[in-house]
């Protein structure tokens, strides 16, 4: 990611770094009740307001951790002053790092050089940015309203607590700058001890974007790496009376809490996935500790595997504008609004009480093989040119078998020797899941260009479908990964995927550890199928014995 903009020069700083006095407000009571969340990137503002709405009792503060504050104005909606009409005393919050994405539009001029194939005058379309990305200044003017508090430039005095802000990011160790409100540690250092002396005396709330360092702060995009603030840390362990920190940041730490020191650390970040719920934290602070944190996702229709922004529009314009309503509609409805068939709409349902339960929802029968059954995967370089490795694990003897290259020629030996297996055991049933056939596309493939025939290799069968017919997760996301996570399977290098194990294999010749690692690698996702075929049908099972005790 290319840095958006360098620090500001120690010159520049004094006035980033600037604490106004305190507004102070008058709060009758010891326990502080907090709705805290962060990174609300994609999220559905209104859905928010909703929950919020419905809180008994209502909550006195709200507080955002930051990033795209500006999507909380929205022509004459200001929703930082809806939500803080609310709580009882306002909303607080910061600014994080990250810039708004800037609205496009495409501008189309005729080229001097015609087309080489056609000679036909060449149009080429470019995408210009409608305006530049916002300064610092500019983007806290977002943060505004009644109740609504920037507490990175005026702390929050509420009875005997300060909420204190920490804008931003620190500079990052690897990459440099990333985003527009950067700091350098020391800048955050010094902000924070100013901060601090303003509300002298009170139980402080620290509400900073950046998680401290080493605590809910392990980022996994652009390499996993600590990203916290050192500064942050350092401050939290002085003795200062900081009870909470409030931060978001690393959406991977996100729905989490911890303890660092006499501080309780609550990462409120939401992914920012289309579809990817609100994640929303309800914290309870009594004097000088928090008592509970309790966490709720709110979910929206494109959070429903399926279900896009289009779909959702036709959904939410026929009156059904929430998971739990698509879960309990009419299956006539849903076909008359998405015009589909009735085993669509009955999925799209199925799928939406899986989210709203946040439970796996079993539908039908598993409609795959009963006999001896074999579970396949296979590993191939980048282009899809060559296999490297077939994994073969067989049910009836829980043994699974290793079919590995040493290098990209040995790929013969390998599918000889599988093929060979597979004639001493033609009883054995193969199931595959990717979604794209892809083992009974290249495994016969293959066999052909070696000479070897393939009719073994062409009965594997497909699984995705039958999975998803039978049972609905509570997930967007349908790989084998996701699901088989879901069902409890537990990898040994969850990390790795296959474009990774195909970097790692590159020309083979690997070392013994690397050739293991691999090995291991792709036997995992041949047991994790195993694994939810298992959990599927002991689902399956348990629902018919009650049904048949009822």
């Amino acid at each position: 990611m290319p840095n958006t903009r360098s620090c500001p020069s120690p010159r520049g700083l004094s006035r980033f770094e600037a604490v106004a006095k305190p507004i102070q407000v008058e709060f009758g009571s010891n326990v502080l009740r907090i709705v805290a969340f962060s990174d609300y990137r994609v999220q559905d503002i209104r859905l928010l307001l909703d929950f919020v709405r419905e809180l008994r009792p209502k909550p006195n503060l709200i507080v955002y951790a930051g990033d795209d504050v500006e999507r909380f104005q929205s022509g004459d909606a200001n929703f930082f002053e809806q939500l803080a009409a609310l709580s009882t005393h306002g909303l607080c919050a910061v600014l994080g790092n990250d810039p708004p994405e800037p609205d496009y539009e495409i501008h189309e001029h005729v080229s001097d050089v015609p087309d080489p194939t056609t000679g036909q005058p060449r149009v080429i379309r470019v995408r210009i940015a409608k305006h530049s990305i916002p300064d610092t200044m500019t983007l806290r003017r977002y943060i505004r309203g009644d109740h609504v508090y920037n507490v990175h430039e005026t702390p929050l005095v509420i009875g005997e607590y300060a909420v204190i802000g920490s804008e931003g990011a620190p500079v990052d160790e690897k990459f440099g700058a990333m985003g527009v409100v950067i700091y350098p540690e020391r800048s955050i250092a010094r902000h924070l001890e100013l901060a601090a002396k303003r509300v002298r005396g009170k139980f402080l709330i620290v509400l900073s974007h950046c998680p401290p360092r080493g605590v809910l702060d392990l980022a996994i995009r652009y390499g996993r790496r600590p990203v916290g603030s050192v500064a942050l840390r350092q401050f939290l362990q002085k003795p200062k009376r900081v009870p909470l920190v409030v931060c978001g940041h690393v959406h991977s730490c996100g729905a989490r809490a911890k303890k660092f020191r006499h501080s309780t650390i609550v990462n409120a970040a939401s992914h920012d996935d289309f579809g990817a719920p609100g994640r929303i934290a309800i914290i309870t602070i009594d004097r000088d500790k928090v008592v509970n944190v309790q966490w709720h996702h709110l979910w929206e229709l494109t959070s429903v595997s399926g279900l896009k922004d289009v779909r959702a529009s036709r959904l939410k314009l026929a009156g059904i504008n929430t998971v739990a309503e698509l879960a309990d509609a009419p299956l006539d409805r849903i076909k008359e609004v998405l015009k589909c068939g009735v085993a669509e709409a009955s999925s799209l349902r199925a799928r939406a009480c899986a989210v709203s339960k946040q439970g796996l929802v079993v539908s039908g029968a598993l409609d795959i093989a009963t006999g001896k059954r074999a579970y396949i995967d296979i590993e191939t370089d980048l282009e899809g040119k060559f296999i490297w490795l077939v994994g073969l694990h067989v049910e009836a003897e829980a043994r699974t078998y290793s079919f590995f290259a040493e290098s990209p020629t040995r790929e013969k030996n390998i599918l000889t020797q599988l093929h060979e297996f597979l004639i001493a055991n033609q009883d054995l049933q193969l199931l595959s899941y990717s979604n794209s056939a892809v083992e009974q596309r290249l495994l016969p493939q293959r066999f052909s260009a070696h000479g070897l025939p393939s009719t073994l290799v062409k009965g594997i069968r497909d699984i995705y479908y039958p999975i998803h017919a039978s049972a609905a997760f509570p997930l967007q996301n349908t790989t084998l990964k996701a699901i088989s996570r879901f069902c409890g399977f537990r990898a040994r290098h969850p990390h790795i995927d296959g474009f990774g194990a195909a970097l790692s294999y590159g020309s083979g010749k690997l070392d013994k550890r690397l050739k293991q690692k691999l090995i291991e690698y792709n036997e995992d996702d041949i047991l994790s199928l195993k694994h939810v075929v298992d959990f599927i049908e002991a689902r399956i099972a348990e629902c018919s014995y009650h049904t048949t005790v009822t």
